[in-house]
């Protein structure tokens, strides 16, 4: 178990990587172009994903339940960006997260979750005007 997730890792890298180059472009007009990133950041983490799943010899670590909260978490995160729209999905997710994982008290979670998510909106919706997935709700 403890190379298998790497491994979807460096795959999910070497994706993103190919998605830059040949879908956004890594080069464009003597400039970087939408997948400059992407690339960069797709083939580092493949290459240092491949170097754990190579390096890690320990066979002693087990699968527990606890290890699929976070997966699960981050399913229901991209199903209520549906629903309720990118920034108040985070916001939720946030919350949700502190309160049931970390065993922060529900006042610091909502008082985080609320502003990292205040934050989030100011910055990228207000004052760089990038657009975000809108929910059913409209949010």
């Amino acid at each position: 178990m403890s190379r298998i997730i790497p491994l979807i890792v460096a795959i999910i890298g070497t994706y993103c990587a190919y998605q830059g180059w040949f879908q956004y472009g890594f080069w464009v007009n003597k400039g970087p172009g939408g997948g400059f990133l992407p690339v960069i950041i797709g083939v580092l983490c493949a290459l240092l994903c491949i170097y754990e799943a190579i390096k890690n010899t320990d066979t002693s670590v087990r699968f527990e339940r606890k290890h699929l909260f976070p997966i699960i978490a981050t399913i229901l995160l991209f199903f209520a960006i549906n629903i309720v729209g990118m920034i108040a999905a985070l916001g939720l997710f946030m919350i949700a997260w502190l309160f049931f994982l970390e065993k922060f008290t529900i006042y610091r979670s909502a008082t985080l979750g609320i502003c990292t998510t205040g934050v989030i909106y100011i910055v990228f919706k207000l004052f760089l005007h990038v657009p975000f997935p809108v929910g059913y709700l409209g949010i």
